[in-house]
């Protein structure tokens, strides 16, 4: 009896259960959710426009403000994006002409017997700090010759009249066993002229390297004033540009000299790389006193006055070019142990440890190192500095390195199984040369 009760309660609860799901006396209908909605966003569109209505009247009402001021600002910003625009151009094509050899120059850009100082970078203004690196090789007869001759290092830094910026002496600061690389800081007084200043490295009475970096002039400069004026005329002049009665003529020739050009520095995160060494992110343009004319166009009033103008030119070219001047060192730089001269050294030797008991034991290829070989070992060189430096490589050059270091493997096997191969077809009668005798006794001993 007690079975059946379970069942018949079982059996009722079941009955029960698709007539609760079919129950719909207490749904919502969709349609009042829909209204719901609606009212939700219709009372969110009306807050949002009267927050964005609020904020509008408060920048542009003048009940409160100075139009006058107003017209000034407004024009401020206007100018900045007309600087940033012709700074811009100007550094896209600086990055399109990377290698200039300006004229009249005073040094050569000249490295001779592993010594090098090349500036970091070759646009500075007056106040600005250089930063110089420096790589000495080894030189164990220099130590000697120190004892009876001149053999200290001597960094001299003249701007364009010749005049000396700085000039510090390391002494006998080549190594013995090992290359010396480090770096030199200088400031460039205001005393300095502008121009082409030189970066000249002495080792005792010998000039062994030798560059130049520009102060205060430069082709982007150039090329800035030109675009920048030309803004300026289509612009503001003639009363063109006005805001409500007021209008504003800017004037329309500045040079060079009237801009100058700061730096932004910062660190960049790589996998490779220590993050404590600052590089130049971004340039600020700045023009210190940049000539107007504030027009009332009502009752013809004139006010001259000046601004300060600055922006930042959003290019990464600076960033690039202090990348690229860097793997240029690093390619040349060998007092580094991941240098890249290293690393072909480190790769040609694996191959010798390798290739030399195959070639000995196991009658391996006659030729250790080859000039495929050796071309894979700096294409790889190469592509690691160039992760160093760049934190990216180039998918292009990674792709055709894997396939040549794998065809130079290949190629070495392919070619020691043609040799057994001929050597195995030719009769022990046949007239042999020196070096396949040389091979076959080789061979004999082996199987001995």
């Amino acid at each position: 009896m007690s079975f059946l009760g379970a069942g018949s309660t079982a059996d009722k609860l079941s009955g029960e259960f698709p007539s609760f799901i079919e129950d719909t006396c207490a749904y919502i209908p969709y349609a009042v959710i829909g209204i719901f909605i609606i009212l939700a966003a219709t009372f969110t569109s009306v807050y949002l426009l009267k927050i964005d209505s609020e904020v509008a009247e408060t920048i542009y009402t003048t009940k409160n403000s100075d139009p006058r001021q107003t017209a000034i600002n407004l024009a401020a910003s206007d100018l900045a994006r007309c600087l940033n625009y012709a700074g811009m151009e100007a550094l896209e094509w600086q990055g399109e002409h990377p290698v200039i050899l300006p004229e009249g120059n005073p040094v050569d850009r000249f490295s001779a017997d592993g010594f090098m100082a090349i500036p970091e970078n070759q646009n500075l203004e007056k106040g600005d700090m250089l930063k110089v690196s420096i790589n000495l090789p080894s030189d164990i007869w220099g130590k000697i010759e120190a004892l009876w001759k001149n053999r200290d290092i001597i960094l001299v830094i003249n701007d364009s009249s010749g005049r000396e910026i700085k000039n510090l002496n390391y002494g006998q600061a080549t190594g013995y066993f090992q290359k010396v690389s480090f770096e030199e800081y200088a400031k460039i007084p205001d005393y300095a002229a502008s121009g082409y200043a030189s970066v000249e490295l002495y080792y005792g009475d010998d000039l062994k390297a030798s560059d130049w970096f520009m102060l205060e002039v430069s082709p982007v400069k150039d090329i800035t004033v030109n675009s920048f004026n030309r803004l300026l005329s289509a612009n503001y002049q003639g009363n063109s540009h006005t805001f409500m009665e007021y209008a504003i003529n800017v004037e329309p020739y500045i040079t060079p000299e009237q801009i100058r050009i700061r730096q932004v520095k910062g660190n960049l995160q790589r996998e490779t790389r220590s993050a404590d060494k600052n590089y130049t992110i971004y340039y600020v343009f700045e023009i210190p006193a940049l000539n107007y004319t504030l027009v009332n166009l009502e009752s013809g009033e004139r006010f001259n006055n000046s601004m300060n103008l600055s922006t930042l030119i959003t290019s990464r070219e600076p960033l690039l070019e202090e990348l690229v001047r860097e793997y240029e060192n690093e390619l040349g730089n060998s007092s580094n142990l991941e240098s890249t001269s290293n690393l072909v050294l480190g790769a040609t030797n694996l191959r010798t440890f390798v290739y030399g008991p195959w070639q000995h034991y196991a009658n391996g290829p006659l030729n250790i190192l080859t000039n495929p070989a050796l071309s894979s070992s700096i294409n790889g060189a190469t592509l690691y500095t160039q992760k160093r430096i760049f934190d990216s490589v180039d998918p292009l050059a990674l792709t055709y390195t894997t396939y040549y270091n794998g065809k130079v493997l290949y190629e070495d096997v392919f070619t020691l199984s043609n040799e057994k191969k001929i050597r195995a077809s030719l009769p022990a009668s046949t007239p042999q040369s020196p070096f396949m005798k040389r091979i076959r006794v080789h061979m004999k001993k082996i199987k001995a």
